[in-house]
C-alpha cells in the first residue's frame, strides 16, 4: 500500500510538472532515465554477490553472528 502511494505521488508530479513546462519535464526524465541506466550494472552486481553469499553461507552462521543474540555488534557489523 506503501509503495502505491509513492508510486501515485510521482506520478502526480510528473504530470503536473508536464503541464507546467514539456520541454523541462521531458529533459529531466532523459537525465533520470541515464542516470538509473549507469546504476542499474552495478545493482545486478551487488544482487548477485549478495545471492552467492547467501548461497555459500549456512543460515545458521548468518543468524549466529546477525541474528538477535547477536545485540548491536551484530548491528554494527551488519551496517559495516
Amino acid at each position: 500500500m506503501y509503495s502505491l502511494v509513492l508510486y501515485s505521488i510521482s506520478i502526480i508530479a510528473v504530470l503536473l510538472s508536464w503541464k507546467a513546462s514539456k520541454d523541462k519535464t521531458r529533459k529531466a526524465l532523459r537525465i533520470t532515465a541515464k542516470s538509473f541506466a549507469k546504476i542499474v550494472p552495478a545493482m545486478i552486481g551487488i544482487i548477485g554477490i549478495i545471492g552467492l553469499l547467501l548461497t555459500l553461507i549456512p543460515p545458521e552462521w548468518i543468524s549466529a553472528y546477525l541474528g538477535k543474540q547477536a545485540g548491536i555488534a551484530g548491528t554494527i557489523g551488519a551496517a559495516g
